[in-house]
């Protein structure tokens, strides 16, 4: 279990700067574009090998596709969507807004609060007093994270 959460540690916190290096050349939209693209390809590429070498897998994942009902399928394409806009509100960030460090803390501390709102209104959550306590402090440390630019 180790190996998976520090290689996609590793991962995640290396995306930001190559994703900032691309964008250096394209556009947040062209980078969309061709990530998208890419994406599609590799699933393309894996889909492939598992017809040839794994029928069975195959097989239940159509079967599986067939019991989604309107909503699921619904749901899915709101992701997507999701997705989408996210990706490229991430592009536009990183492309014009502080550095890629900065950015990626912001939206996973920002993330991570939302989440709690989200449970505490939709789910009815419980949350002690601590843990507002932490949400102000990460809103301390997103303001002075980029409140001061280094020119």
């Amino acid at each position: 279990m180790y190996q998976y959460i520090i290689g996609t540690s590793l991962f995640k916190s290396i995306i930001p700067y190559i994703r900032k290096h691309v964008l250096n050349t394209l556009n947040s939209h062209d980078l969309l574009y061709m990530n998208a693209l890419t994406f599609f390809i590799i699933v393309c590429f894996i889909f492939i090998y598992n017809v040839f070498f794994n029928k069975h897998f195959v097989t239940l994942t159509i079967n599986n596709y067939n019991k989604l009902n309107y909503v699921q399928i619904l749901c899915l394409f709101v992701i997507s969507l999701m997705a989408v806009i996210v990706a490229y509100f991430i592009y536009e960030l990183d492309k014009f807004y502080n550095t890629p460090f900065i950015n990626y803390i912001v939206v996973f501390s920002l993330t991570i609060i939302f989440s709690i709102f989200i449970s505490m209104y939709i789910f009815n959550e419980k949350y002690s007093i601590r843990h507002f306590f932490g949400v102000i402090l990460t809103f301390i440390g997103i303001y002075l994270m980029t409140s001061d630019k280094i020119e």
